[in-house]
């Protein structure tokens, strides 16, 4: 990390390994720590991290990162966290609504579901997801 960051002038970095909350801590820049949730026993380990976290679907064993799936999010509604929560998993222009219905997020991280094939960034998805968005957000400043 500390050797990318003497390349590349970045504000934010997003680990999605094992790290500890001891190590996003000891970081130079702050953290986005991305944890995997499949159950309500995995969004007890967000109190452990005293930064962002980024919400994300539990991957098989062994893969780090997203996989384009949405997790349980009924799980969330009680969810605190001091720190910025972000939102990934699967979220597409059929189902951002219902994201954005759960609470204001600080981001939602979007990729595999404005694809039109892997990979492959869809402008016509990316557009009806963004003014999905954007019609919230007019309605709340009514």
């Amino acid at each position: 990390i500390d050797g990318t960051l003497e390349v590349c002038a970045l504000d934010i970095i997003q680990l999605h390994g094992d790290e500890s909350p001891a190590f996003c801590m000891q970081q130079k820049r702050r953290v986005i720590k991305a944890l995997a949730i499949a159950e309500d026993k995995d969004l007890k380990r967000v109190a452990d991290y005293g930064c962002a976290v980024l919400l994300d679907a539990k991957a098989p064993d062994g893969v780090y990162g997203g996989v384009g799936k949405q997790f349980d999010w009924a799980m969330l509604h009680d969810l605190q966290h001091g720190f910025p929560l972000l939102l990934a998993g699967g979220i597409d222009e059929g189902n951002i609504a219902q994201a954005l219905q759960l609470r204001d997020w600080y981001a939602v991280d979007v990729s595999s579901g404005v694809e039109s094939a892997k990979g492959v960034k869809d402008r016509v998805k990316m557009k009806a997801l963004c003014n999905i968005m954007q019609m919230r957000r007019c309605k709340e400043n009514r």
